[in-house]
């Protein structure tokens, strides 16, 4: 892993663990505490295609930061209207249940998040990572894990136009639009 990758890694880890929420500082412990495999990545991510777990895999990307490659853009984008009201949250929560990967330490993860708004620096620290795995990856590859990346958040139901405009941005920090072209 290159110097700037690990420091966009521990970048992101530290804006989504915050150090002041018990829950998502024991959760980034045990995360760390996995070796990150395909079967790992796969589980702690709910992304399930090849292509993007052995990229994820060549870069070595820890299992904490693939952990929240994923989940940032779905807790910013069902804060995007600054409140997460109880219709989000079932459908969050029903979403997440129905996917592999919400066992003990995803579902501390999220109910934490369901109670803290995003700054706007885990955002930046997100587009930031996400910015520099474009640069790592082709553009078709590009493509493909912001449509992986950001699936989760575009099947939520309930969508105004706060959760539309983040999306837009997410979208953007891969360098595409919505539409998927750049």
């Amino acid at each position: 892993m290159s110097p700037e990758l690990k420091l966009f890694c521990e970048n992101l880890e530290t804006a989504f663990f915050v150090a002041d929420d018990p829950r998502l500082v024991e959760s980034l412990r045990e995360l760390h505490s996995l070796d990150l495999t395909s079967g790992l990545s796969a589980e702690v991510s709910g992304i399930r295609n090849p292509k993007i777990l052995a990229l994820w895999e060549a870069w070595d990307l820890p299992t904490a930061s693939v952990s929240a490659l994923v989940l940032v853009p779905l807790v910013v984008t069902i804060w995007a209207d600054r409140k997460v009201d109880q219709h989000e949250r079932r459908v969050l929560l029903s979403a997440l249940q129905d996917s592999i990967f919400f066992g003990t330490v995803m579902k501390d993860i999220v109910n934490a998040w369901l109670e803290r708004s995003p700054t706007a620096e885990l955002l930046d620290a997100w587009r930031n990572l996400v910015g520099l795995l474009g640069q790592l990856a082709s553009p078709t590859d590009r493509k493909l894990l912001a449509e992986e990346v950001l699936i989760m958040p575009k099947t939520l139901s309930h969508r105004g136009s706060e959760e539309n405009a983040m999306l837009e941005r997410l979208t953007q920090a891969f360098g595409l639009s919505l539409t998927g072209t750049p």
